[in-house]
């Protein structure tokens, strides 16, 4: 029987709690969302990790907005 995937997204140890090089890379490497299905997921994705992101909220806001129905994209 062989042993179930595992998805590592975290890095815990006794004094601190961060995300693995792999998510940061995968974060920073990932093209830009064409439509507001895959900008939402991207957001998502990175809220995710929020806790390590000084000031997202505020970087993201207009992101966020883009999602929003009615909105258009150019």
């Amino acid at each position: 029987m062989s042993s179930p995937s595992t998805v590592c997204f975290m890095k815990f140890s006794s004094y601190y709690v961060s995300p693995t090089m792999d998510r940061v890379r995968a974060i920073c490497r990932a093209s830009a969302p064409t439509n507001t299905k895959y900008l939402h997921s991207f957001l998502c994705s990175v809220t995710w990790s929020s806790r390590f992101m000084r000031n997202l909220c505020t970087m993201a806001e207009p992101l966020w907005t883009l999602t929003k129905s009615g909105i258009k994209w150019l």
